[in-house]
């Protein structure tokens, strides 16, 4: 190859180094991908599936030493509502010979694997006693609506990460952009107060918010018939709350980001470990334990969970009071961070 041709091919490589965005997307990103993925289900094998335990005899004594099964004991009624809050992936509470399993609809890969670690340690409860009648017998239930399906735990988080990604992205490139066009220097000689410009920006992603909650729940309902107990009275609060969470992080990012390509990666590198961390997709019950306490510091989770507990469980205000609580105080903090470092004005 001649001269010119390496000249030209150092001078594109340059050229993609300098581009912080097709760099993410090129190389960054599949990392991001391998290392999310790898962190949740790299382990899954080694970890332990937590469930109640509600009765005493042979069968909750089996139960509490399997390897595969994290064991609580407690009361029946207190264990089923812990697997229907979700906190526990199943339960079993012995009477004699019966032993109930209570599972959840919400995760049917997770739910089977428990059946079948449950009904496994009955096989071998019931070979001890060879000589005698069968001594456990597991009657599985679920704790959900019987039309609960996979759909309905997507379809929150869904909307979950709708309302995450639209106050991100829809808040910090437009505001880099600005600075760097200038306008923000235009409006200040105008007659408008910035802080009624700013104020209007807010009123209009919080319509927006409203309006993807809206479209998106009325699509799973007409086109996948998701099961849906919705209480406005809980929702709008939750999806008023949860978009100014993420409208103040997309406004911290625009206030630190000196380029919108650099905004751009920085809302990626945000966005998309809290999407797969906080369980939009899929329940990281069966991560590794520091990683699901990891994600009791990620505001999406708190968002997705409290929707859920809105739209297919028909939880009231009043139980969304933390998820509200974490949220507003997310996004009180950021918004005071980001005024500390708003710049009206481009550095280069």
């Amino acid at each position: 190859m001649t001269a010119r041709v390496w000249a030209s091919i150092v001078a594109n490589l340059r050229m993609l180094v300098r581009d912080r965005t097709a760099l993410f997307f090129s190389l960054m990103l599949p990392i991001l991908f391998m290392v999310i993925f790898g962190l949740i289900f790299g382990n899954s094998g080694n970890t332990k599936l937590d469930i109640g335990v509600a009765g005493s005899g042979p069968m909750a004594q089996a139960i509490e030493r399997t390897p595969a099964l994290s064991a609580h004991p407690g009361t029946a009624q207190a264990v089923a509502e812990r697997v229907r809050s979700g906190h526990y992936q199943g339960a079993v509470v012995v009477a004699g010979g019966r032993a109930t399993l209570y599972y959840s609809n919400t995760y049917p890969a997770q739910a089977a694997m428990l059946r079948g670690v449950v009904e496994g340690v009955a096989d071998a409860v019931n070979l001890e006693a060879a000589n005698r009648p069968r001594m456990v017998q597991v009657e599985p239930v679920s704790v959900d609506s019987s039309a609960l399906r996979y759909i309905d735990f997507l379809v929150p988080g869904l909307l979950a990460m709708a309302l995450a990604q639209s106050g991100i992205y829809g808040v910090a490139s437009t505001l880099v952009s600005w600075r760097e066009r200038g306008i923000f220097r235009r409006l200040r000689v105008t007659p408008l107060p910035l802080t009624e410009f700013g104020f209007a920006r807010l009123v209009l992603h919080l319509i927006l918010a409203m309006g993807q909650a809206a479209v998106l729940l009325l699509v799973g309902r007409l086109f996948f018939g998701v099961h849906l107990g919705v209480d406005l009275a809980a929702l709008v609060p939750l999806v008023m709350v949860g978009a100014l969470c993420f409208i103040a992080m997309g406004f911290m990012i625009g206030a630190v980001a000196r380029t919108q390509q650099t905004a751009d990666v920085i809302a990626q590198i945000v966005t998309l470990p809290m999407i797969f961390l906080a369980g939009v997709f899929f329940s990281i019950d069966t991560a590794p334990a520091w990683l699901r306490e990891t994600s009791r510091f990620l505001p999406l989770t708190y968002l997705a969970n409290g929707l859920r507990d809105v739209a297919i469980r028909g939880h009231s205000l009043t139980s969304t009071l933390p998820d509200l609580a974490v949220l507003g105080g997310v996004a009180i903090a950021l918004s005071l961070l980001s005024m500390r470092f708003f710049r009206w004005e481009s550095q280069v």
